[in-house]
């Protein structure tokens, strides 16, 4: 029995993904110290929402990429600010 092959999400959209596969937004909120239900908050939208930006195939909508990037952008500059 032949497997059936599966498209990459890449080869899906026919464009690299802004935000690539599964646990990538798990990740974030990590880094950034949070709950997928605190980012989710942090940026506006459902804790479902979020869930499902780590199933394969899914991406990041690009009304949250900017706030993901910002939240990120904040937690690397605070991470990297010198200790009084």
């Amino acid at each position: 029995m032949a497997q059936a092959q599966t498209a990459t999400p890449q080869a899906k959209i026919g464009r690299p993904l802004k935000i690539k596969g599964a646990g990538v937004i798990t990740r974030a909120a990590r880094e950034l110290g949070l709950s997928l239900a605190e980012l989710a908050d942090a940026l506006g939208t459902t804790y479902d929402s979020v869930r499902n930006w780590e199933r394969p195939g899914r991406r990041v909508p690009d009304e949250f990429q900017p706030r993901l990037d910002a939240l990120l952008a904040n937690a690397k500059a605070a991470k990297n600010k010198p200790a009084k």
